[in-house]
């Protein structure tokens, strides 16, 4: 196939507005006119002269699908809660709004009707005319993507099963489809059909990760058979058919690699890179295919032409008529270029003066009551990749923060939170020196966080590993605690942190327990065979004993009490001839530890139904050394203690707590200062974890932070620090510990005990790595086939030494001098970084990664890479091979010829995909069905080999929402010596490198 197709000049969805994604696209059948949806509910037309028409909103969500027909738009938005048609002039004609607990979850046309998908596991057939439901089908409960032909309805579920639904018939075989077949390995993402062919693509896995599946599938509609496949080596995100040749398709990665392919000689594709900055949300094609429309996150529509002078509307019709209420220059505006919000490092040299870019990448449509720099943030991405994003710029303190476009990246917050307490960091570094046997350990996890944010030195950090440790998790679920990444804005972040804070406490007392060999780290506690005490119990628990009275009997019982997390219990409101209780934070705080209460039961000794008062009496040394709180701030009444009044502050640095007066007597003070002349235990704020709430957007999460004497930074002008994911600032004491308003919500406190600091005993925690461990042969796989292993073990005398060069493929590692291959062959000047894989086929004149991904095989490559620029600096030639590197990248793309060869041309294949199909290369070692299983729970597919083991909801699939771009690894050669290299380009002397 020979080219035809061009790049047209882009234009934005709105003027003078920052960016907001494309969401839906969908061409006008019959006028000059493209409908675009955004992501936040509108809907626009658009002109091929380059000017916007009517705009119309039809929710508050984003417009998740369009379809468009000769006299009506119908939409639906990502909340799921209906489906509704417009007129062209935007003049609501019905809308059917599903019921309090149904979500829609996609929907088609289906001759004079709609069909809709529901989370009750049912399909709906509503009429095109006054949106009533005429028909309720029972069906499989995880659709995700449905598709007409001229005789039946297709869906894809989560599974990756393709069904065929004839509703024409009253069946109800398999869930109301007619016959179903294995697709893909995961989520069916996209699903079109055109003459007898049935095309597909949809999810699979990397590394435990979801990415787009590579292979394009094909099936017979006639007898619902598999005919072939081929390869989109970029990963398709979105697929649509030629509307006149039927074998054409256009698929799309979300990267913006565009292949328009004849399925029938996939080897001449035509290839296209947009010029997209962040990445691809939305795709469609014109009724007579001259026109190929994309959306992007940052609000940019790009067009592919056929036209030679780009000047025939998008409906191939010269002179055709707009609708009636489109004509006219009423609603018409013209469009400027977009506005990009985010503040990348390759655009530092071009930025405009007058032009600058915001101070922060800040969600703009947040209520204007939230100070900006508590607002969210996002991570953006240009062209370049995420590589490209200057978090330098958002971050100018020596204290790194935590990136975001992760699931389970709420957890930011409370991470920073922690890290800050000091003997909690300690107990986490020492388990990471140990040989913990758990395969998914979050103390393990934590303790690599903590190190990484302690070496980073304000570089930003990723979680990656933690976040995913908590998805395969068993109790997990239970605690309601794994975030799939909906952006609902019912999420409340505050309840699910606070959750989460009892989930991660739970586990790491369990995982760094030691018993009986367990370490005193607080000698000025008194526990009963210390050796039995896991070391956060040590820090955190508040052991006693309850006691309850009879008021009839005036028998008392007691019983162990151990809590490691205080609920904040907020007193009630008095009767009016009585004295209300006390509400400063010390007697709140005071009242919540003691706990007490009373109800009516019967009593086990005199067997009477009677009024039992239950109280935990606490001396002062049974108080621990840090107290973590839980504020269960769940309703407005409780947030008004928290917030200021005219004359008075809740929250004071420093609390004193007195714990021998009575529950309606003040039980402390709350103070700028420490005054030890007081009878009083004093605790110190040190951290905080802030639910910012606004009324346009969900909750998010950001922690404050008193930082510790020994972090503080000499010359520094502030004490507390203002972790927003990503972003961090200084703040002031009093802004910190100041609640103005309500979208200030308090969720998670840490405090710790004034004058214990110097007390902690840490000579029994292990801090150096036992070396041996790199001899041993250690493997998760539960049936492991040793004939597949292709590493050697080390001996205990080729254990790396100062000096030995060390080429790993890894997230992080600590060593005296971290190289990277990447860094290395870069020209700044140029902004382009380049892959490993480009740089091994010109450089070593090899050709890796072409299967899967292999550690083994790109550290191999680095270290060679390394020693071949060694060589080249040495013979001083390296600048002219650097510069060979560069225009070579631009004659093949940044690709080497092995990656742009396309697959074979089709051949016949069975029914099912097999497991080989989609990872060719045999596994070293074999994974188990158990170890299979906990690597897709991370991202909830069912690998069909047992019963699914994880519930979705329809409107949970991954395929509902714009893929982001994960991370791109870094393969680095990371060398261990005593000098540093000073090369041409950079120098290399930091000591950490956390990737």
């Amino acid at each position: 196939m020979t080219n035809i197709y061009s790049t047209s000049a882009p234009f934005t969805f709105q003027r003078d507005t920052y960016s907001c994604q494309i969401s839906a696209l969908s061409f006008d059948p019959v006028s000059d006119v493209l409908w675009a949806g955004n992501g936040v509910g509108q809907v626009a037309a658009f002109y091929r002269n380059r000017m916007r028409g009517v705009l119309f909103p039809v929710d508050k969500n984003a417009v998740s699908s369009l379809l468009v027909n000769d006299n009506h738009i119908y939409a639906m938005t990502l909340n799921g809660q209906g489906v509704g048609a417009w007129s062209k002039g935007g003049v609501n004609s019905w809308h059917y709004r599903t019921p309090a607990t149904t979500n829609l979850s996609t929907f088609t046309q289906y001759g004079n009707m709609l069909v809709a998908m529901t989370n009750k596991a049912e399909l709906l057939t509503i009429n095109t005319t006054n949106g009533a439901v005429t028909r309720t089908i029972p069906c499989y409960p995880q659709i995700l993507r449905l598709h007409a032909t001229h005789s039946v309805v297709l869906s894809g579920s989560s599974d990756g099963l393709l069904r065929k639904h004839d509703l024409r018939a009253a069946t109800k075989r398999d869930f109301g489809s007619e016959a179903s077949i294995r697709a893909h390995q995961g989520s069916i993402q996209a699903i079109e059909a055109s003459g007898n062919w049935i095309y597909t693509i949809g999810w699979s896995s990397r590394n435990g990760r979801p990415i787009p599946d590579p292979l394009v599938k094909i099936f017979d509609s006639r007898n619902f058979k598999a005919m072939s496949s081929f390869t989109f080596s970029a990963g398709p995100s979105f697929l649509n058919v030629h509307p006149k040749k039927s074998t054409i398709l256009v698929l799309t990665s979300n990267t913006g690699v565009v292949n328009i392919v004849d399925v029938l000689n996939p080897a001449s594709g035509e290839f296209h890179q947009l010029d997209v900055p962040s990445y691809v949300t939305s795709s469609s094609v014109s009724p007579t295919a001259d026109y190929i429309a994309f959306g992007d996150a940052d609000g940019v529509i790009h067009l592919l032409s056929s036209i030679q002078d780009d000047g025939l509307p998008f409906n191939g019709f010269e002179g055709q008529p707009l609708p009636r209420e489109l004509q006219g220059k009423r609603n018409v505006i013209p469009l400027a270029p977009t506005k990009r919000q985010g503040r990348f490092r390759s655009e530092k040299a071009r930025r405009q003066a007058d032009s600058p870019p915001p101070e922060s990448p800040l969600d703009v449509t947040n209520s204007a009551l939230v100070p900006r720099q508590y607002r969210r943030v996002e991570i953006e991405y240009s062209k370049f990749g995420v590589e490209d994003f200057d978090f330098a710029f958002y971050n100018r303190t020596a204290f790194s923060g935590l990136e975001t476009h992760i699931l389970n990246s709420y957890t930011n917050a409370l991470i920073q939170a922690m890290h800050y307490v000091m003997p909690l960091r300690r107990i986490a570094k020492s388990h990471i020196t140990m040989a913990c046997s758990r395969e998914y350990c979050l103390l393990c996890e934590l303790g690599f966080v903590m190190r990484m944010l302690e070496d980073a030195k304000g570089i930003n950090c990723q979680a990656t590993n933690f976040c995913r440790a908590i998805s395969n998790i068993s109790t997990a679920a239970t605690y309601g605690v794994v975030d799939y990444g909906q952006d609902h804005q019912e999420t409340d972040y505050g309840a699910k942190i606070q959750m989460f804070n009892r989930f991660i406490i739970e586990n790491i007392k369990s995982e760094g327990n030691m018993a009986p060999n367990n370490p005193s780290m607080t000698p000025f506690r008194e526990f009963p065979a210390i050796g039995t005490i896991p070391l956060i119990s040590q820090l955190l628990s508040v052991d006693s004993h309850s006691v309850t009275v009879c008021s009839n009997c005036k028998t008392s019982r007691e019983k162990p009490d151990t809590s490691h997390i205080i609920d904040i219990i907020y007193p009630r409101k008095a009767p009016s001839n009585e004295a209300q209780p006390p509400s400063d934070f010390a007697s709140i705080l005071r009242n919540s530890l003691l706990r007490d209460y009373s109800l009516k039961a019967a009593c086990p000794s005199c067997k009477q139904i009677a009024v039992q008062q239950t109280r935990r009496p606490l001396k002062l040394t049974e108080l621990p050394p840090v107290l973590l709180l839980n504020a269960s701030v769940h309703n407005a009444d409780a947030l008004k203690y928290w917030q200021d009044t005219r004359t008075s502050r809740f929250l004071k640095p420093f609390v004193g707590l007195d714990l021998s007066s009575e529950p309606n007597r003040p039980g402390g003070i709350t103070s700028q200062s420490v005054d030890l002349s007081l009878p009083y235990v004093w605790y110190e704020i040190r951290s905080l974890v802030i639910d910012v709430r606004s009324e346009e957007q969900q909750s998010h999460l950001v922690s404050l932070v008193k930082m510790p004497e020994s972090e503080r930074q000499p010359g520094a002008n502030h004490t507390w620090y203002l972790f927003n994911d990503f972003t961090v600032h200084g703040l002031s004491e009093e802004e910190a510990l100041s609640f103005p308003g309500q979208w200030k919500v308090p969720a998670v406190i840490y405090l710790e005990r004034f004058g214990v600091q110097d007390g902690f005993d840490y000579s029994g925690l292990p801090t150096k790595i036992d070396a041996s461990i790199l001899c041993q042969d250690i493997s998760l796989s539960m049936a492991r086939d040793n004939s597949q292993k292709v590493h050697e073990i080390l001996t205990p005398d080729e254990l790396p030494r100062p000096g030995t060069e060390v080429a790993i493929d890894a997230e992080f590692v600590q060593m005296q001098l971290v190289i990277d291959t990447v860094d290395l062959y870069f020209i700044p000047e140029r902004q382009r970084r380049i892959s490993l894989r480009f740089l091994t086929w010109f450089v070593l004149k090899q050709d890796i990664q072409l299967d899967t991904h292999d550690s083994i095989e790109d550290s191999r490559s680095a270290l060679l890479l390394y020693k071949e620029f060694q060589r080249l600096e040495g013979e001083q030639t390296f600048d002219a091979k650097l510069e060979e590197i560069y225009r070579a990248g631009r004659e093949n793309n940044w690709k080497p010829p092995s990656a742009l060869k396309a697959s074979p041309p089709p051949v016949h294949a069975s029914p099912g995909v097999p497991f080989t199909t989609l990872f060719p290369r045999s596994l070293s070692p074999p994974f188990s069905v158990e170890t299979l299983q906990n690597q897709f729970r991370a991202f909830g597919l069912d690998p069909n080999f047992q019963t699914p083991f994880l519930h979705m909801s329809p409107d949970l699939g991954l395929a509902t929402a714009p893929y982001t771009p994960p991370r791109t690894p870094m393969h680095s050669s990371q060398i261990s010596q005593n000098q540093h290299h000073h090369g041409n380009r950079k120098n290399y002397h930091q000591p950490w490198s956390p990737r």
